[in-house]
């Protein structure tokens, strides 16, 4: 009986929490009080309730809190219906006095009247009677690209994006001024975006980079991107970059030509890899130009580069000769064959068109099988149809030849250096000296690749040191000395020839 008393006596209180205008979804709703929190019932859409019976000694100043998915209501200090302690800030209520009401999520009164839209004073469309934002928010961007290093020709810049359905040209910039800085201002509702310029409806496009920082995407659609949250005015950009063509330049168009002409094995489709991809496979597939023909052009930053040919996403590779002149050899102990890697390597600072090469070489396919043996003498080192017109031809050219070997120097010319070969390398390949050492251990030149200055490590004294470039004309002669310097010279592949002891030790060494 006395029990029954008690609990009459108490007070009956029904909390009730409006989510409606609760920024984000959520699973769970509970009464927080004391260090204890009490699940909620859901009694109407976006609306909980909870219901606890309170002794008249504890109604005077009770205190609460609303928790959605475990994280407490916050409140700034000033609502007319908190309480400030040192451990908290809660609701406050006389339960003696008055009953709860309903009240919306961190508010002291119920939930207004939801109006959507656009609730941020600096857009194009705000709406100053909305209370909630619904992300319609539209905003002044204004674009502006530099043409003056463009170098394509065209009559009006476009805007293209995911904003107009990259419409062609519906969205035409302007350079009223004629500094070849073109601009436009429209309006976009925030969100985001990717976009490119082009010009004539498409007739010319950009073409951006992968790897730089304000570009998306994967070949062969690569474009830049945007995000709008505010009016924006965007830095002037230089024509297929990301920043001002004042801006040094990180990266060039690169086009690579290979022929396959000498191939037997069976392929579909070349591809180039290399440091500059990632060696991806297939990913810089070449396009075929007939007759056994293919490149294509590609962005490639300036750093220096390995890379080869090969074809079917690695199906078949190239196999090069580590003698070859366009290799760099790479040491590495995990690689498959127990000791490296050798790859043709690239160093450019322009946009570049490489030589047309042949598969598993340096130059392009040599058809011909008659050949100067460097002797004056006419072989065959195919199948008999010779590079000339006839044998006779062959043998006349043979017998004209001006380039030369003598055992001390090796190769010179005997009249006005013109040469038979097509540089005086080719007579180097054939001016065999005895004391020559191709391949050797007892030398090394580092470090290779240099930016110019190399030194010699061997125990041996070095009597002389003299470098030659690509056309077999020698360019520094240093006595005496276990260094040399190229630095004042141009990047590229130099030969270099170290007598030490009375022996001649050839080698090549690259500049970057």
């Amino acid at each position: 009986m006395f029990a029954s008393l008690q609990l009459s006596a108490q007070i009956s209180a029904t909390f009730e929490v409006d989510l409606t205008q609760y920024n984000g979804n959520y699973t769970t709703v509970e009464f927080f009080r004391g260090g204890q929190a009490y699940p909620m019932t859901n009694v109407a859409p976006d609306v909980y309730s909870y219901t606890t019976f309170v002794p008249p000694f504890l109604a005077t100043n009770y205190t609460y809190k609303f928790r959605v998915d475990g994280i407490n209501e916050s409140f700034i200090g000033n609502e007319s219906c908190i309480n400030i302690t040192p451990m908290d800030t809660t609701r406050v209520i006389n339960l003696n006095i008055n009953s709860p009401s309903l009240v919306c999520w961190q508010q002291c009164s119920p939930c207004s009247v939801p109006v959507y839209g656009c609730i941020d004073s600096t857009a194009v469309n705000f709406d100053s009677l909305a209370n909630i934002n619904n992300d319609s928010c539209i905003y002044n961007v204004t674009f502006f690209v530099d043409m003056t290093e463009s170098n394509v020709t065209y009559d009006t810049v476009e805007l293209n994006g995911t904003f107009n359905s990259w419409c062609g040209n519906c969205t035409q910039m302007n350079d009223d001024d004629n500094d070849s800085i073109w601009e436009i201002t429209i309006d976009l509702m925030q969100g985001d975006y990717d976009y490119k310029f082009s010009a004539d409806n498409w007739n010319v496009e950009e073409d951006l980079y992968e790897s730089d920082d304000c570009v998306v995407g994967s070949p062969p659609y690569i474009n830049r991107d945007l995000i709008v949250s505010e009016n924006l005015v965007l830095d002037t950009v230089c024509w297929n970059r990301c920043y001002t063509c004042e801006t040094e330049r990180n990266f060039y168009n690169v086009t690579f030509q290979l022929d396959m002409s000498n191939y037997s094995g069976n392929f579909s489709f070349p591809e180039v890899n290399g440091t500059f991809n990632n060696w991806c496979g297939n990913c810089w597939t070449l396009d075929n130009q007939g007759s056994g023909i293919y490149s294509k052009s590609f962005n490639v930053d300036t750093s220096l580069h390995t890379y080869k040919f090969s074809a079917d996403n690695w199906s078949i590779q190239e196999e090069l000769d580590s003698n070859l002149s366009c290799v760099l050899l790479l040491y590495d102990s995990l690689s498959p064959n127990g000791w490296g890697f050798v790859n043709r390597y690239l160093n450019f600072s322009d946009d570049t068109i490489l030589p047309l090469v042949c598969w598993d070489e340096c130059f392009g396919c040599v058809q011909a099988s008659w050949d100067c043996d460097g002797q004056g003498n006419c072989i065959d080192y195919g199948n008999g149809n010779g590079q000339y017109l006839s044998l006779s031809q062959c043998e006349s050219i043979c017998f004209t030849q001006t380039w030369d070997c003598d055992p001390i120097n090796g190769c010179f010319s005997l009249n006005d250096a013109s040469g038979q070969f097509s540089d005086s390398l080719s007579c180097v390949n054939d001016c065999q000296l005895a004391s020559v050492i191709e391949s050797h251990n007892t030398i090394d030149i580092y470090p290779n690749p240099s930016k110019g200055h190399f030194e010699i490590n061997t125990i041996s004294t070095v009597n002389k040191i003299l470098v030659y470039n690509k056309l077999g004309e020698q360019i520094l002669s240093v006595k005496n000395k276990k260094s040399f310097d190229l630095s004042s010279y141009n990047s590229g592949i130099y030969f270099v020839t170290v007598t030490s002891n009375n022996t001649e030790i050839r080698t090549k060494v690259i500049k970057y």
